[in-house]
């Protein structure tokens, strides 16, 4: 087995709005911070949860 350890550089959390464009939004943001190389991780919340 081989694996290896790294570090979070920065943690970007982002909440999208009805309608707006999951791809074009981390495109977006991605392109503002110059971000080569992510992992992003999806939540759906209802709005029972954010009450």
């Amino acid at each position: 087995m081989q694996y290896q350890v790294g570090k979070t550089g920065r943690v970007i959390a982002a909440r999208l709005f009805e309608g707006e464009d999951i791809y074009e939004s981390i495109e977006s943001i991605a392109t503002k911070e110059k971000i080569n190389c992510a992992a992003v991780l999806l939540r759906e919340v209802s709005e029972k949860q954010m009450l």
